[in-house]
């Protein structure tokens, strides 16, 4: 009996381990079709608002880790693009960026999926020479471009998932939760410009 039931366990977490993989990760390894777009939606707004937590977590506790800081976000709104691309076309797209960003609003596509995925692939893969001045004019980007490219983006999924979904509040609660943390980033940001 007790065999039994830490076989059970360790399948049981087996399972958790992966779920957890599958939802840490900024891609999908497979196109299938979606059963439940409301699961994926939600799932995947709550994986934009863990991102943007951590964001926050690290601008208000004083460890500007900028390079970790700014993939974050990328992959923040990556992941906002990747719910539009669920809602447009039914499905999970491979792990294909141009291919996710080219469904997205024009606005939000070129200043993130363009310019700030450039500065992402920077953080992520390059030496960064001058790294006061790269934080400096990264920020002043962040702070000068993308509250805008943000709510288009952010309106585009209003918009278009209450004509795939219909009415949902647990969606509305995780968009207003999300507007409302990005606002608390972009003020945190600002005052850590100032410094």
């Amino acid at each position: 009996m007790k065999n039994k039931l830490s076989f059970y366990l360790l399948k049981y977490n087996y399972f958790l381990y992966i779920f957890i993989l599958f939802f840490s990760s900024c891609g999908f390894p497979i196109e299938q079709e979606i059963i439940n777009n409301t699961y994926f939606v939600t799932n995947y707004l709550t994986k934009a608002r863990y991102f943007l937590l951590f964001i926050i977590f690290l601008l208000d506790s004083g460890k500007y880790h900028w390079i970790n800081l700014y993939s974050r976000l990328y992959y923040f709104y990556f992941t906002l693009a990747r719910i539009k691309c669920i809602l447009q076309q039914n499905k999970l797209l491979k792990n294909s960026h141009t291919e996710i960003w080219n469904l997205s609003p024009v606005e939000s596509r070129k200043i993130f999926g363009e310019e700030f995925k450039k500065i992402r692939t920077i953080c992520d893969y390059n030496i960064i020479e001058n790294e006061e001045t790269f934080i400096r004019n990264t920020n002043n980007i962040i702070i000068g471009n993308h509250k805008k490219a943000f709510t288009e983006q952010i309106n585009d999924i209003i918009k278009y998932y209450p004509k795939k979904i219909g009415n949902n509040d647990e969606i509305d609660e995780l968009i207003t939760d999300i507007i409302s943390k990005y606002n608390i980033f972009l003020d945190l940001l600002k005052k850590t410009n100032k410094k």
